[in-house]
């Protein structure tokens, strides 16, 4: 059944559109001023002198009447989203600074579809406001002191989602941004579940997206939250075994996944103890700085604590945890003194390896 929207519905609007049997008739003008998209797609005239009556639009016109609108393959929220954007008040777009007030997934699909539809000032201005609740909610800090994501009630788990697809698929954020978004994504998606079911949903929803690097490093981080990784050790020969999990929880949830979720992950768990950590121990000192090599304390200390860090692992396989745990020692004051040099030249080859490891996540999380 197609029926008008009851709000984006202008008797003397220009233009109808068909969104899911829903009909919007809106004013070309403010499209077409708005948008190079719709300026080139809405070129034709709206009436020519043998078929005009009054001020009716030609009929063979496409959007010029219910009988013949343009069809967008949006979904109706989003397409609503625009017209907001199109149509708000002053007051209305003052108010989207305050939290308590702000409509927040209403930003999220207004900078979503205003992408798709080339309104870069629409498109600039909803980011800008998103980016400004993101500071003032999570700030550089997105964990609580405790170790537990800290969520403002402005930003639930299906917002951050929708914010997650944003980053993907526009460019109008900066690289530290999306990392802060993708961070923060998967400490509540998966620190934060506590069922299989939960876990499940972030597993269901990181399939949909359109970034293979996104849904492996959701698997990778689906395999952290129920312990599998820490308790295979590198000799497992045959994996068949993982489906069960080594916990209750991990149980429930292996036996909540599909065929190829369980298959996807098994493959990744493969791949991840096959990767030789312990070649890794001597990488960070093949060139050691000056200071260092003239310092024979600095050099006995730095490299035997260094190795000695390394040796520790012995037997574990989780190299993104091993790394991890390396960037923390090298960032800040190390058992070898803040003095010595040696941390200045480590931090950039472990900040540089954690980059290639996520880099490659995909392809080891690719089923054969």
């Amino acid at each position: 059944m197609i029926i008008r929207d009851a709000q984006y519905y202008f008797e003397d609007g220009s233009c109808v559109f068909n969104i899911s049997n829903r009909l919007f008739k809106i004013h070309r003008s403010l499209l077409t001023q708005e948008s190079p998209f719709f300026e080139k797609m809405l070129t034709l005239p709206q009436s020519t002198p043998s078929t005009k009556k009054g001020d009716e639009l030609d009929p063979d016109v496409e959007g010029s009447s219910d009988e013949n609108p343009i069809y967008c393959q949006d979904s109706i929220d989003a397409f609503r989203a625009l017209c907001w954007g199109l149509y708000a008040r002053p007051a209305e777009i003052r108010a989207q600074d305050d939290p308590s007030i702000a409509d927040l997934d209403r930003l999220l699909l207004l900078a979503d579809i205003a992408h798709k539809y080339e309104c870069g000032a629409l498109e600039a201005w909803a980011n800008g406001v998103i980016q400004s609740h993101w500071s003032s909610g999570f700030g550089h800090n997105t964990m609580s002191s405790a170790g537990e994501a800290s969520q403002p009630s402005i930003w639930t788990l299906d917002s951050l989602e929708k914010l997650l697809i944003l980053t993907i698929r526009t460019d109008i954020a900066d690289p530290a941004f999306k990392k802060q978004v993708e961070t923060q994504w998967f400490s509540l998606a998966f620190a934060g579940s506590d069922t299989p079911t939960e876990l499940r949903r972030a597993l269901d929803f990181a399939d949909t997206l359109e970034s293979p690097r996104h849904q492996a490093l959701a698997y990778y981080h689906a395999l952290r939250r129920i312990n599998v990784a820490a308790a295979v050790n590198q000799k497992v020969a045959d994996f068949s075994g993982i489906v069960a999990g080594p916990s209750e929880s991990g149980k429930d949830f292996m036996r909540s996944l599909s065929n190829e979720q369980r298959l996807r992950l098994m493959a990744g768990l493969w791949s991840l103890n096959s990767l030789h950590c312990h070649l890794l121990a001597d990488m960070a000192f093949e060139d050691r700085c000056s200071e260092c090599y003239s310092v024979a304390i600095h050099r006995s200390n730095c490299q035997g604590t260094w190795k000695k860090f390394w040796s520790s692992f012995s037997g574990f396989h989780d190299l993104g945890v091993m790394l991890g745990v390396a960037l923390e020692r090298a960032s800040g004051r190390n058992e070898w003194g803040s003095s010595a040099p040696c941390w200045h030249l480590v931090k950039p080859r472990v900040e540089d390896m954690i980059s290639k490891f996520e880099e490659h996540m995909p392809t080891y999380f690719t089923i054969p």
